[in-house]
């Protein structure tokens, strides 16, 4: 039995990515909105939530998450948000100062 690709799975199976990620972002690409998705592959690829607190303090990093980045209920809109906020803060030269402020 010989398989063939479709043009879809031809063009994902030459991405250095999960497939999932690579439709994600092909189809991003397609409707012109590829800055937020490549954030949310970023944090997706990383296989854990690019939101981290110590075990005593989750719910409190959980309640600032959501005061931050809106109500999104979406950990990738979520890091989206947070990356956006991280560009506005370098270019204004204060990316420390965000960073250790969130």
């Amino acid at each position: 039995v010989m398989y063939r690709c479709t043009p879809l799975g031809g063009h994902l199976s030459s991405l250095p990515l999960d497939t999932r990620l690579g439709k994600m972002l092909l189809l991003a690409a397609l409707t012109r909105c590829l800055d937020p998705l490549l954030t949310a592959a970023a944090a997706l690829s990383l296989g854990a939530s690019v939101f981290s607190a110590p075990r005593d303090r989750q719910q409190e990093a959980s309640f600032l998450q959501r005061e931050a980045y809106g109500q999104t209920r979406s950990d990738q809109l979520a890091a989206a948000a947070a990356y956006r906020g991280w560009c506005d803060a370098r270019a204004a030269g204060k990316e420390r100062g965000y960073c250790e402020a969130r």
